[in-house]
């Protein structure tokens, strides 16, 4: 997929959505005993400089749906392009809600 910059960072949605996933099989690089220590997954949205509920929406989703991919699914099955596709179809359901949310297929797009 296109890199996308997300301001200054110099790191694209898709990247971002993708790094999640590829964080998931951190377990794979671990010995059975490590792996045993982790008991799940988090998502952390640090607020203090959230000055809106609609901006803390819009720094949670699609962030949340690929943290979603990593802790339901087995690394074995996960297919970022079919996760893509997924997310497409979760969009309009956010869209439905009212739920402010950044949409990547539409950032790639202008770039």
């Amino acid at each position: 997929m296109q890199k996308v910059n997300i301001g200054t960072t110099g790191i694209s949605v898709t990247e971002l959505c993708h790094g999640t996933l590829i964080l998931g099989n951190l377990q794979a690089d671990l010995s059975p005993e490590e792996g045993a220590h982790i008991l799940g997954a988090q998502g952390n949205v640090w607020t203090e400089y959230m000055p809106t509920f609609q901006q803390v929406e819009y720094m949670a989703f699609p962030r949340a749906s690929a943290l979603a991919e990593v802790v339901w699914s087995s690394p074995d099955t996960r297919d970022f392009q079919d996760f893509m596709k997924r997310l497409k179809v979760f969009m309009k359901r956010l869209r439905k809600l009212n739920v402010n949310f950044r949409d990547p297929f539409k950032e790639e797009n202008q770039q």
